[in-house]
This record gives structure tokens, sequence and C-alpha cells, in this order.
């Protein structure tokens, strides 16, 4: 619950003691049906988010919280965090997405861009049209979603990190020698 202070604002949640990146390693390790329950979870929850328009913008392992009885919490909700990132530089990376310092990366290859949005004063048509292209899409929470679904299936080895991820939007990297260590096919179906 919020509440106001004279210079600051606190804003409490409710103490949840795994995140999905630590109950991946915590015995006893999460059975198959745990795991489908948990990814049922995680798409639930995003389906509720954007059914009211909202995108979470950085989901990742460390941003799914499970309570004792695998009940999922999606967390740290990142609108204010940039839509798109520079091809050829990871210090926005780094800095905004990158912080527990594993080097994963789920973020959405179309939001790297290879040369940044045009700056500068232009006719207002022109910047809420560019202001309306810089927002999140569903469509870059699944591709994140689904990382996070590669990374439980595969027992705690991520599919991506930054390197493979900028070589995957190049079309010199494919993650499907992981995906296909996954045993229940009906999680690995392709959609191309």
């Amino acid at each position: 619950m919020p509440q106001k202070l004279d210079r600051a604002a606190v804003l409490i949640r409710q103490y949840v003691k795994y995140s999905l990146y630590d109950r991946l390693s915590t015995r006893p390790f999460l059975t198959v049906i745990e795991k489908k329950w948990i990814a049922f979870q995680l798409l639930c929850a995003l389906n509720q988010c954007h059914k009211v328009q909202v995108c979470h913008g950085d989901i990742k392992t460390e941003n799914v919280l499970l309570t004792g009885w695998n009940w999922l919490l999606l967390t740290d909700f990142a609108s204010f965090k940039p839509t798109y990132l520079p091809f050829d530089n990871p210090a926005d990376y780094s800095y905004f997405f990158d912080t527990s310092r594993r080097r994963v990366c789920y973020i959405a290859p179309e939001r790297f861009i290879r040369r940044p949005p045009s700056e500068g004063g232009g006719n207002t048509e022109s910047t809420k049209a560019q202001r309306e292209n810089d927002r999140l899409k569903p469509a870059m929470d699944i591709f994140s979603a689904g990382c996070v679904i590669i990374e439980l299936f595969c027992d705690g080895v991520p599919p991506f990190d930054l390197s493979q991820l900028l070589n995957y939007s190049s079309k010199n990297y494919s993650p499907w020698k992981l995906i296909d260590t996954i045993p229940d096919n009906n999680i690995k179906v392709e959609t191309s």
C-alpha cells in the first residue's frame, strides 16, 4: 500500500521468498507438472496484463516470484525503461536490464535497433507518431515469456545471453539445440 511522506513514497508488497531463478536451483527441484503449472500461470498473468493494455517490458526469471505453494506473481513492471536499445552499445542494456549481472537477455530482438530514433524538434504529428511507436507491444512480452519458459523447462539453462540474442536477431544463432532437450514435445511446438 502506498504511503505518502514529505519527500519520499514507499510502496510495500507482500514478502515472497523465491524468484523463479532462485527456485530453479533449490531442493526439492520442480517436477514437470509444477513447471507446467508455473508456465500456465505466467501466460495467464501476461494475458490479464495485455487485456488491460499493460505491457511488462522486462520479463525474466528474477521478476517471476513464487510462493511456497507455487503461486506465481509477476513483478517489477518496467514501463519506465527504454523500449528500444542500441544494437551496437550494451551500456543501456547493462544499466536497465542486467541487474543480476548474469548477462542473460530475454528482450525481444525487435527492441534492439541499429540506430536510435532521430531526436529533435519536429512537428507535433511526427512526435506523437514516434511516441506511439516507442510503446511496448504485447509481442515483446510474449518473446520474453517464451524465454522464461525455456529456462524453466531446461532446469535453469538460459536460451540467450546478450551476444546470442543479437546474433539470433541477425539469424546467426538458433536456440533449438537447447529447446530440443525439453522432453515434452507439447512444450516446444514450433510456430514458424
